[in-house]
């Protein structure tokens, strides 16, 4: 459970190309299922990580949004994410979408991995 808040600049933007940056806060309580952890690991953390975000739009749908979150009586507790997509428009109506995220964390529960990657892809139909 997240809940959080904070502020964006865009630093430069022009047709269909955009540029933000973004500050926050966020309290996270996090809940694992015992079932899934070693004996004796905790279960559960409730903390404020900082939410910090880099975003940039180009013109041919290219978007990339990377988050840093820290935690705040922690530094060294940290995830990294990174989202980069790729729309491309088949005909006025139909297009197509691709997505890789990209995950770290820097001290995660002992039975999840570090890296996590997920790809994705999308057949956008437009309705008038």
């Amino acid at each position: 459970m997240l809940a959080g808040s904070g502020v964006r600049v865009t630093l430069g933007e022009g047709g269909r190309h955009e540029c933000n940056v973004g500050f926050g806060l966020m309290l996270e309580d996090e809940r694992l299922d015992p079932e899934d952890l070693p004996a004796g690991e905790g279960t559960g953390d409730r903390t404020v990580r900082g939410a910090n975000l880099a975003s940039w739009r180009d013109g041919v749908e290219l978007r990339n949004v990377t988050y840093w979150q820290p935690r705040m009586s922690d530094p060294g507790d940290y995830r990294l994410l990174d989202d980069v997509g790729l729309g491309v428009a088949i005909t006025r109506r139909v297009g197509l979408d691709v997505r890789v995220e990209l995950r770290y964390d820097s001290r995660p529960p002992s039975t999840i991995e570090r890296r996590d990657v997920a790809f994705a892809t999308a057949l956008r139909i437009g309705f008038p």
